[in-house]
């Protein structure tokens, strides 16, 4: 049997009436629940380990998805700059890794609700990952509703199973580097989507080494999310209306 398309969000329920429906008809492989929990450096949160909170909980089946490690990060080109987009050859490793190829439905989560696994979701959809989801609410809501949950013992490796399958980011149409943005003129909109203190520069960088402040000529989008779960449409136009974007507005 083969697992239907998921929507890019997924209420708990909906994932795990798949789960349910993949392990009832032995298609358990098709469907791949990925973690990818991190933590901003700076933070108290900080202090803990992603890794290590994905051994001691996760969603039954899950595989973990490390920001900050290669094949999932390119750390060699730019040393210092923390999540640059991996190469065509690391992301076919890191998908590989996790047991992951183009028919795969890939369903992401984090232990805050959505927080960092909305980049993964974009990251799959730069390579052409079409079949990819955010689950809303993500772990915090999944253990709210009692739903299946493993702790401890050894996860799942997944590690040479799918095949060298060829990845290929779309990087033209979703990456945007400095030269290209130093090029940019006045029709351009940046959206800075990141905490109002660090926008204005009042709060210093979580990051070593880094700036305060913003892009000059940024516009501070309020982070669209309400109870750890994503807005809907009707929500975010008028959130989007409040900082002079319209779906038409080009941006970077």
């Amino acid at each position: 049997m083969a697992l239907r398309r998921l929507p890019s969000v997924v209420t708990c329920a909906a994932l795990k009436a798949e789960l349910d429906a993949s392990y009832r008809f032995s298609d358990v492989s098709k469907l791949r629940i990925v973690d990818a929990t991190w933590y901003m450096p700076g933070t108290v949160a900080a202090e803990r380990s992603a890794a290590q909170d994905f051994v001691t909980e996760r969603i039954t089946g899950a595989v973990f998805f490390d920001h900050d490690a290669p094949p999932f990060a390119d750390t060699a080109t730019k040393p210092g700059l923390g999540h640059m987009v991996p190469s065509d050859a690391q992301w076919g490793e890191a998908m590989n890794e996790l047991g992951i190829s183009a028919e795969t439905q890939v369903v992401v989560y984090d232990r805050h609700g959505v927080f960092s696994a909305p980049r993964v979701w974009w990251l799959m959809q730069l390579f052409g990952q079409e079949k990819v989801a955010v689950l809303d609410g993500g772990l915090p809501q999944w253990r709210a509703a009692n739903l299946p949950i493993e702790r401890g013992g050894s996860p799942a490796s997944y590690r040479g199973t799918v095949g060298a399958a060829s990845w290929k980011a779309q990087r033209e149409a979703g990456v945007c580097g400095l030269e290209q943005v130093l090029e940019l003129d006045a029709t351009e909109q940046f959206v800075d989507a990141r905490p109002a203190a660090r926008f204005t520069g009042e709060a210093p960088e979580p990051r070593p080494n880094c700036r305060g402040g913003r892009i000059a000529g940024s516009t501070s989008l309020v982070r669209a999310l309400t109870a750890c779960c994503i807005q809907h449409p009707p929500s975010l136009l008028l959130l989007c209306s409040l900082v002079l974007l319209t779906p038409e507005s080009p941006r970077a």
